[in-house]
């Protein structure tokens, strides 16, 4: 069986892997209402950070934090326009990495929220 150090490295082909190791490192945090969190994937696997989360309405700039920063590189941040059935009230919206941490935002309308996915490191 595979020490987690061999796990981690990925070099040695010639012993295997229990399910446990294999999870090692793998961090998971979903907030009571499922509507923010974070997935992240160990060493690895590239060290990769998926978070998600909501945005709050302006037609100023917005600065949002993340569930956790990001150790070394916030690759991006992708936003989308919520949507009230029936309303008629569409827009778009604007974000940019702000740091590690956090990203910065900007709506069209200032009844509509978003919600996010970052991705980084």
């Amino acid at each position: 069986m595979a020490t987690q150090e061999q796990v981690n490295t990925g070099t040695d082909d010639t012993v295997a892997v229990t399910p446990k190791k294999m999870k090692a490192g793998f961090t998971l945090f979903n907030s009571s209402s499922g509507r923010v969190g974070y997935l992240a994937f160990p060493s690895w696997l590239g060290s990769f950070v998926i978070q998600w989360g909501e945005v709050g309405n302006s037609l100023a700039d917005v600065y949002t934090t993340l569930p956790v920063s990001f150790n070394s590189n916030f690759i991006t941040v992708i936003v989308c326009n919520g949507y009230t059935v029936d309303s008629g009230k569409i827009g778009c919206v604007a974000a940019s990495p702000y740091g590690l941490g956090a990203f910065v935002s900007r709506g069209s309308s200032e009844h509509l929220g978003a919600n996010f996915i970052a991705l980084g490191r």
